[in-house]
């Protein structure tokens, strides 16, 4: 019996660390598009993946990996690829029906139509995100969304524009600030 519950023990420690390591490579992933080494975000998102095909279907670590690999696919020209990967992203959001989930699959998409230069649709899929993104207290990705309607906005320039981005841009700024002052102080 003792040596059927070490057993178990050790079975799902290894199950906690696919989890694990999945969810790290989809950071390290978003850390390293963030730093401009799309080769290293690329190596590492290569790693998730693998690790997840290895250890079966994980819809959490799908939901942190699908970005990453749109993402990546975005910034090396392969949207076919990139909206694959969108398009699994928006079914897990659907299935599981998280806001969380829907407001990544919506900034993800905002994304890629930006890249498949389709303004329209990418500042409606951010608009959505940013409020879903506020509905589930996430004002950080909230602010990333109201930003990037605002780039749109500058960068498309139709009668209005301007104004809509000052203010967007405005309110973008006003939460990073107060997330700022709210931000715990470490002493050094």
């Amino acid at each position: 019996m003792a040596l059927f519950e070490e057993g178990a023990i050790v079975a799902e420690r290894a199950i906690m660390r696919a989890h694990c390591l999945t969810r790290l490579y989809a950071s390290m992933t978003h850390n390293r598009l963030m730093a401009g080494e799309i080769d290293v975000a690329n190596h590492y998102l290569a790693l998730g993946l693998a690790m997840s095909e290895r250890h079966g279907h994980c819809a959490t670590c799908h939901a942190l990996l699908y970005p990453a690999a749109i993402s990546v696919h975005i910034a090396r020209g392969t949207l076919s690829s990139a909206e694959n990967f969108c398009r699994q992203l928006e079914e897990a959001a659907h299935q599981y029906q998280s806001r969380a989930w829907v407001a990544m699959a919506r900034q993800a998409r905002g994304e890629l139509a930006i890249a498949q230069n389709d303004p329209e649709t990418a500042l409606t899929c951010y608009e959505e995100a940013s409020q879903a993104f506020k509905a589930t207290g996430n004002e950080y990705e909230s602010a990333r969304c109201l930003t990037a309607m605002a780039g749109i906005r500058k960068k498309r320039k139709l009668p209005g524009d301007a104004k809509i981005a000052k203010n967007v841009a405005t309110e973008a700024g006003l939460i990073m600030e107060r997330l700022r002052s709210t931000a715990p102080i470490s002493e050094p």
